[in-house]
């Protein structure tokens, strides 16, 4: 996200000094990390800010940008023609961020062929919200399978959100033959990807692996009630 923000800035401020706005650099600046923490009345600054119109928008920067923006203020509808334009050009996150306004539209076909574009052009955001999809069943069959081997892509490309979905896929046996094992490397994974979900789960499986040891002591420590006197009181001199 902050890398997103940092792009979004760039360009928007590049494009500012060609425009007549009403924002200075460094409002335009605060506006857009406040509108990216959903600040909505920033978001709105930003809008009335002599914001390009969809002819002539830049397909690679402006018109995604544009379309980002209604997103942020929940006009989904207003989003599209930008980010179609955008998508269109070639601009993968366009295509995502498509998809999610269709989506938020109910319009779950659309969704999915907007996402799926995504997704093949390298966008693991595509890929994660198409596996949702599946994993919901919103719009297309439900497949448990579908999705993990969309999660298994993301996870591929050090994307610690699909390491996470797998470890659960495993831990659960969703679509999958439940492995422990499997699933604790996962979230070994996802966790080392900076994924803090991923990190309390693999916490989880440490606490339970030193309970279960913890217990093995206990029952190694315990006398059997077979032993007689004298067995009992020798093993209990070689405990000592």
């Amino acid at each position: 996200m902050r890398l997103y923000i940092l792009f979004f800035m760039l360009f928007y401020l590049c494009y500012a000094k060609d425009s007549k706005n009403e924002l200075s650099e460094s409002e335009r600046k605060n506006a857009i990390v406040a509108c990216a923490n959903s600040h909505l009345e920033s978001c709105e600054k930003l809008l009335n800010d002599n914001l390009p119109d969809i002819r002539t928008c830049n397909v690679r920067t402006e018109c995604e940008f544009s379309g980002w923006l209604y997103i942020q203020v929940q006009e989904y509808t207003q989003s599209l023609p930008y980010l179609k334009k955008a998508c269109d050009n070639n601009h993968k996150e366009g295509c995502d961020k498509l998809g999610f306004s269709y989506q938020r539209l109910n319009n779950y076909r659309k969704a999915k062929k907007y996402y799926k574009i995504a997704c093949n052009k390298g966008s693991m955001s595509g890929c994660y919200n198409l596996a949702m999809l599946y994993y919901d069943g919103l719009g297309v069959r439900h497949s448990y399978e579908m999705a993990n081997t969309l999660f298994e892509k993301i996870c591929d490309n050090r994307e610690g959100l699909g390491c996470l979905q797998l470890g659960i896929a495993y831990k659960e046996g969703l679509g999958v033959i439940q492995n422990q094992d499997k699933a604790k490397m996962y979230f070994e994974k996802g966790c080392s990807l900076s994924n803090n979900e991923s990190c309390n789960f693999l916490d989880e499986y440490k606490g339970d692996m030193q309970e279960d040891l913890q217990n093995d002591l206990n029952e190694a420590q315990e006398i059997p009630d077979s032993l007689d006197l004298q067995e009992k009181k020798d093993l209990q001199d070689m405990r000592q």
